[in-house]
């Protein structure tokens, strides 16, 4: 994610300071990594890398269809 520079200077807005290293904990915690900082062009750099999910194992291929029912001379079924 980049935001470029603001149109007009602004305050900096209240904050606990936990932005970033919240973000950072939260990316480490499902091993990735975070990368955040000053762009050189005024504005500011967020690039988050996450490992993707192991793919899911291919189906099972499908069972031999049963052999038909076959009717003897007498009428029995095997």
């Amino acid at each position: 994610m980049r935001n470029g520079r603001p149109v007009t200077a602004r305050e900096p807005l209240p904050s606990s300071g936990q932005g970033l290293t919240g973000m950072r904990e939260r990316v480490r915690a499902l091993g990735g990594t975070l990368v955040a900082g000053p762009d050189g062009e005024g504005g500011w750099l967020l690039s988050a890398t996450l490992p993707a999910p192991p793919a899911p194992p291919p189906p099972l291929p499908a069972p031999y269809p049963a052999e038909p029912a076959v009717q003897t001379p007498e009428g029995a079924t095997r």
